[in-house]
């Protein structure tokens, strides 16, 4: 499972090229979208790529790209018949023309705008990442407003621990 935060801020491919000039491991011309769906595709059997999006935040130089890269880093893949896209309704527009399937998911909808810091941070579930994929760790605060997105991990194979 690979995690993005503020998706729709990811890099172009000129962005990536100019933040990583001097570190030859990284593929240049290439976008954050097109990296990530690389990463997802060398994994054999399968991958899920979470992208955690807000709209109209592509504020900095490199993010004017938007969520439509990642539609294009999508339909770019060489296996890009096994990938299924899972939207929301505010930016399923983004992917209607995609020849990869798309389902609009409603639960995935936003509800409620959050200013403050710590109630960010009380709200945000954790995700540990090992080297090992056996061991992918979602932590979900008990708050009864998280309850729908702890629904939506075990309603898509989360393995719930007590």
């Amino acid at each position: 499972m690979l995690v993005y935060d503020e998706a729709q801020r990811a890099f172009d491919a000129a962005m990536v090229t100019v933040t990583h000039k001097h570190d030859t491991a990284t593929a240049h011309n290439k976008s954050e979208p097109e990296l990530f769906v690389e990463f997802a595709d060398r994994v054999p059997e399968w991958c899920v790529v979470i992208g955690l999006i807000g709209t109209g935040q592509e504020i900095h130089v490199g993010e004017e790209a938007g969520i439509g890269q990642w539609r294009r880093a999508v339909e770019g893949s060489a296996r890009w018949r096994e990938w299924r896209i899972h939207t929301p309704p505010a930016v399923s527009p983004e992917f209607q023309e995609s020849a990869v399937p798309i389902t609009r998911v409603p639960a995935l909808k936003h509800h409620k705008l959050v200013r403050d810091a710590f109630q960010l941070r009380m709200n945000a579930y954790r995700v540990l990442l090992t080297r090992a994929r056996e061991a992918t760790v979602l932590f979900v605060p008990p708050l009864p407003e998280l309850d729908e997105t702890f629904i939506y991990l075990a309603a898509v194979g989360s393995r719930v621990c007590a």
